[in-house]
């Protein structure tokens, strides 16, 4: 009846918080991480509750401390009738961040210094086979001038110079053509399969004129 029962109310109650239990809970860390944050049963512990009293039912809890939805660690505890206890809770270090930077480089793979002297090297070949089609151009008129018997008029020699000109010119670019792109295509290759680390920091070039009519010579070290 409802008078028994209200009578009886305040004795249920005063037994029921004689069980309640008085657990308070310490975060303790060496280093902050404010990443980390700590679990009673599952359910995460607000940090005004830290440090502060909570009441909680006796039996066997479990305390979790996680982070960026990883588990750090777990302990279980159990709490009797009663009992009023304080818990400290370890929290692990962050975790360092090791911040990794660009690799080295390896370049684009090819040699500009080897691109430029093939791009030399075949512009002093043409400039040879244009100076071997006017030393033709120049046989041909003496031929004309000279005749069969190859007395030439005073009149051809001005012919025979520019036909010795060209002569010259043509016997120096050919040559000087050939190395020049023979040195760049060997860097381009060597470019090709090298790394950043082993290549050569620049390529040097050096042209000079041999005592004779005409002439050229081309170095390279790389």
């Amino acid at each position: 009846n409802a008078p028994a029962v209200a009578s009886n109310a305040p004795d249920r109650i005063a037994a029921l918080e004689k069980r309640v239990v008085k657990l308070t809970i310490v975060r303790k860390e060496e280093k902050a991480n404010p990443a980390a944050s700590i679990e009673l049963d599952g359910v995460e512990v607000a940090a005004a509750q830290i440090g502060s009293v909570m009441k909680t039912d006796p039996g066997e809890r479990t305390i979790r401390v996680v982070a960026k939805g990883k588990v750090l660690s777990t302990q279980k505890v159990t709490l009797a009738d009663g009992e009023e206890k304080k818990l400290e809770v370890v929290i692990p270090a962050p975790e360092e961040t090791v911040e990794v930077g660009p690799g080295p480089d390896r370049g684009s793979g090819v040699s500009v210094p080897g691109v430029v002297l093939t791009a030399l090297g075949g512009g002093m070949l043409i400039a040879g086979g244009v100076f071997i089609g006017l030393r033709q151009g120049a046989i041909s008129d003496l031929d004309e001038q000279c005749g069969g018997d190859s007395s030439c008029p005073p009149s051809a020699q001005e012919t025979y110079d520019q036909g010795r000109l060209y002569t010259g010119l043509a016997e120096g670019f050919i040559p000087a053509g050939v190395a020049a792109a023979t040195v760049g295509i060997v860097l381009i290759a060597l470019e090709a399969n090298s790394t950043a680390e082993q290549k050569s920091d620049e390529a040097r070039v050096r042209f000079w004129a041999p005592q004779a009519d005409f002439g050229a010579g081309i170095s390279a070290s790389f």
